[in-house]
């Protein structure tokens, strides 16, 4: 059985929050959200209304969710990826090494491209790429965009499933408590379903995260066809 998306990036995120916990352990470090007294008191000047800094457990836990992610966009993304480095192919110049001759690329192996000296942009030539060049990436992000669409939408079915699990939890829990007023037991109800809370928001970011890059692949097959017509000629063919 073929494993989610989700599921994988989960996976990841755990193993990173196992190796934070380990070295908490061997470390000995000393709590991640204690303060020192002289930073309390520095957080009531009339200066500091924002506070700009991450609790250091609120970052280890952002560092696992991205890191999730990161797995996701490999997992879901990387033909994309040869998608667009074959498109730019066709009209980049690629970095070469003057000793050796070969290909530059990046420690992701994906090639490195000249840029201009004085812009830093990368040196294209539009003249360069052909109407096939065109025909042949939309194809190529039509085929991919049938194996994407089920997989994101996968993604968000899991992330509103999350969210009712988080409600029932809540629901549950501010039942159970039967004195006290109604502050105590919403309080009470949302500290036992804390951990369903959020692990409905992990499943709304990693859908998010795909969605969102599910409508740059949209948009960028939107601009190639505008380019593609702004290159048909009178007679109704495309230019070479």
């Amino acid at each position: 059985m073929t494993q989610r998306d989700g599921d994988l990036a989960a996976q990841v995120s755990a193993q990173l929050q196992r190796e934070h916990v380990d070295k908490f352990l061997a470390d000995g470090e000393a709590y991640v959200d204690n303060e020192s007294p002289m930073y309390r008191e520095a957080r009531k000047s009339i200066f500091a209304k924002i506070e700009f800094k991450w609790r250091s457990s609120d970052e280890k836990i952002l560092a696992q969710i991205r890191a999730g992610v990161d797995q996701l966009f490999s997992n879901m993304y990387e033909d994309m990826k040869w998608i667009v480095d074959h498109f730019y192919s066709a009209m980049r110049v690629p970095e070469v090494n003057p000793e050796t001759g070969v290909v530059q690329k990046d420690p992701q192996g994906r090639v490195m491209w000249q840029k201009d000296p004085q812009t830093n942009r990368h040196v294209e030539d539009w003249g360069q790429l052909t109407g096939q060049d065109i025909e042949e990436t939309l194809f190529n992000i039509a085929r991919l965009k049938l194996d994407l669409a089920p997989r994101v939408n996968d993604l968000l079915n899991e992330a509103v499933f999350a969210k009712h699990i988080a409600d029932d939890a809540h629901d549950d829990a501010y039942l159970k408590l039967l004195e006290g007023t109604v502050g105590d037991r919403n309080a009470f109800a949302s500290q036992q379903a804390r951990e369903d809370k959020y692990q409905a928001f992990y499943r709304y970011y990693l859908w998010s995260h795909a969605d969102a890059f599910q409508k740059e692949l949209n948009n960028f097959a939107r601009v190639l066809e505008r380019v593609r017509y702004w290159r048909i000629d009178d007679s109704g063919k495309a230019s070479p």
